[in-house]
């Protein structure tokens, strides 16, 4: 039997196993996160604030640690991929890396903007060389 919820949730995906508990992203009234103890067999939510502006948060564990990867949008368009950790005594998300910009504007901008850059640049005398390198 499990209990221990009293509102309705939506699990996402991008659980974690660690420590006997399963802990899931929610999307209810709040983004959020809940545990499952699997020995007991209760689900309990997990009071953190969540990061601002926060988009696709995912849930993984690393040697025994709650970890969360997620975007971080600015006026509606993703500008950064981020790592938090979650620190269990003081219930907050610690940021423990943040994607280089050098990266994300190589594997987002290029995907996102590459039909525009594409139809622009043919647009202009430019060799095929020259496009590759602008994406």
């Amino acid at each position: 039997m499990t209990h221990g919820l009293e509102k309705r949730v939506a699990l996402i995906a991008g659980t974690a196993y660690i420590n006997g508990f399963l802990y899931s992203m929610t999307y209810g009234a709040t983004t959020g996160v809940l545990a499952y103890n699997v020995e007991q067999g209760q689900w309990h939510e997990v009071r953190v604030k969540m990061p601002l502006s926060l988009v696709c948060p995912q849930l993984l564990g690393h040697r025994g640690q709650l970890m969360m990867v997620g975007g971080v949008e600015e006026f509606g368009t993703l500008k950064s991929v981020h790592l938090w950790r979650l620190e269990i005594p003081g219930k907050e998300w610690i940021e423990v890396q943040q994607m280089p910009d050098s990266l994300f504007n190589k594997l987002f901008k290029s995907v996102f903007l590459q039909p525009f850059l594409l139809s622009t640049l043919e647009s202009e005398t430019i060799s095929h060389e020259q496009k590759i390198s602008c994406t």
